[in-house]
C-alpha cells in the first residue's frame, strides 16, 4: 500500500522489516503513524487505554503468538510464567522479563508492529524498551504520540507537504478551503476541512478553527460526547478493529437524516490514508 507523501518513511520501515532491529515512529494524532504501520506485514498490536493499569497486558499482546515457553531457560521461563499469571512466586526484575521476551522474539524472528504504544501499561513499556535496545534478528516498530524507549532510533513523521495534501484530495476532486489547513499537514484534518467546504456546511468564526496539535479535534469531541441528534446526511465508517462496536448499532438512533454505515475490514483509525478510495466515495456520497 502506497501512502501519499510518505514514500521516504515507507522505504525506511520496509528496509527495517527486512533487516531486523527496532524503531519508534513519533508524530501528532492523525499525521499517519497508524497508516505507516499497517502498510507493513506483521503482528499488529494496539495499545488500549482501558488496559493501561494492567501490568504486562501490552507485553502479552506482543508475545502471545510466539509464547513457546519450552524454549526458555528455567529463570526466564519462570519470569514470564509469573507475569502472565501462570505461576506464583516473587515478582521478577524487569531485565529478566526483558531477556525472556528477547529470546522468544529472536527465535521466532517476527515483524512486530505496536500502534498507540503510549497507551501501553508502564511495565510493558519498560520491557519493550529493554528489548528494543537489544533486538537484531527480529523487527519491532512502535508508534506513539510522544518520545519513549530511550536509546531506540526514532522516526518523526512530519506534517504532509502542501503539494502532498493537494494530491491526497485529488481523487475526491476536493480542495482545502484554507492554505492553513494544508500547512497543518494532518491527513485527517485536511480531509475534514475539505469535506466541510464541499458540503457547504463549513462554519466560520474563531470557535470553528482547528486548533494546533492534539487539540485540533476538541470542538468535534465536545459536541459528540453529548451524543447529539445528527440531522444532516451522514455516513459512519468502522472496521473489524472496532470489535463488537463495528456494526454501528450503538449509535444508529442518533442519526435522523439520510444515513449509512459502512464497514472497512482491516482498516485502522486513519481511514483517509489507509483506504483513500473508500473514504473518497463516502465523502462524495454524503455530499450529494
Amino acid at each position: 500500500m502506497s501512502l501519499v507523501g510518505r514514500e521516504r518513511e515507507q522505504e525506511r520501515l520496509a528496509a527495517l522489516g527486512a533487516s531486523g532491529g527496532s524503531l519508534l515512529v513519533v508524530g501528532e494524532p492523525g499525521v499517519g503513524k497508524s497508516a505507516l504501520l499497517r502498510s507493513l506485514d506483521g503482528h499488529l498490536v494496539t495499545g488500549v487505554e482501558a488496559e493501561r493499569d494492567l501490568p504486562y497486558s501490552g507485553l502479552h499482546q506482543v508475545l502471545h503468538p510466539f509464547l513457546d515457553l519450552s524454549t526458555l531457560s528455567g529463570a526466564r521461563r519462570d519470569a514470564l510464567e509469573f507475569v502472565f499469571g501462570l505461576s506464583d512466586g516473587a515478582a521478577p526484575p524487569v531485565h529478566l522479563v526483558g531477556l525472556a521476551a528477547l529470546d522468544l522474539l529472536s527465535t521466532a524472528k517476527p515483524v512486530v508492529l505496536v500502534d498507540d504504544a503510549h497507551w501501553l501499561d508502564q511495565a510493558s513499556q519498560d520491557v519493550l524498551g529493554f528489548v528494543a535496545r537489544r533486538l537484531s534478528g527480529a523487527t519491532l516498530i512502535a508508534a506513539a504520540r510522544i518520545p519513549m524507549f530511550a536509546g531506540v532510533p526514532a522516526l518523526t513523521v512530519e506534517p504532509l507537504a502542501p503539494d502532498a495534501a493537494d494530491t491526497l484530495l485529488c481523487p475526491a476532486r476536493l480542495r482545502a478551503p484554507r492554505a492553513a489547513d494544508r500547512r497543518a499537514g494532518s491527513p485527517c484534518a485536511t480531509w475534514t476541512s475539505a469535506a466541510a467546504a464541499r458540503s457547504g456546511r463549513g462554519q466560520r468564526g474563531r470557535g470553528s478553527q482547528l486548533a494546533e496539535g492534539e487539540h485540533r479535534y476538541d470542538g468535534f469531541e465536545r459536541k459528540l460526547q453529548n451524543r447529539p441528534v445528527i440531522s444532516v446526511p451522514a455516513i459512519t465508517i468502522a472496521s473489524d478493529f472496532d470489535g463488537p462496536n463495528k456494526s454501528g448499532a450503538g449509535y444508529r438512533d442518533r442519526f435522523t437524516g439520510r444515513y449509512e454505515h459502512r464497514i472497512l475490514d482491516g482498516i485502522g483509525h486513519n481511514v483517509p490514508q489507509e483506504a483513500p478510495e473508500a473514504f473518497t466515495r463516502a465523502v462524495l456520497d454524503v455530499s450529494r
